[in-house]
């Protein structure tokens, strides 16, 4: 499952941040689970430079969203995602 969040998240729909959110409430994912978390949101962030980096800004507000709520669940796996690679 791992590898197909890392799948969905870089993909090269035009749509796929609307599909990333939409698999947060996908039955395989939670963002308790670090390895899944960092399938689908790093895969998005550090395997999709065309949607993150959007000229609207919308990965980048995507992105604060969720380490907004990850660091309150567990401030590690945020550290995690905002590592440079």
């Amino acid at each position: 499952m791992d590898k197909w969040f890392v799948l969905q998240g870089s993909s090269p729909a035009a749509d796929v941040l609307n599909k990333v959110r939409g698999l947060l409430q996908h039955r395989s994912f939670s963002l308790n689970n670090p390895n899944r978390t960092h399938s689908l949101i790093g895969g998005f962030a550090s395997g999709n430079p065309a949607a993150f980096h959007a000229a609207d800004g919308s990965g980048y507000q995507f992105l604060v969203e969720i380490l907004s709520d990850l660091n309150q669940r567990n401030p590690q796996i945020a550290a995690r995602l905002i590592e440079p690679r």
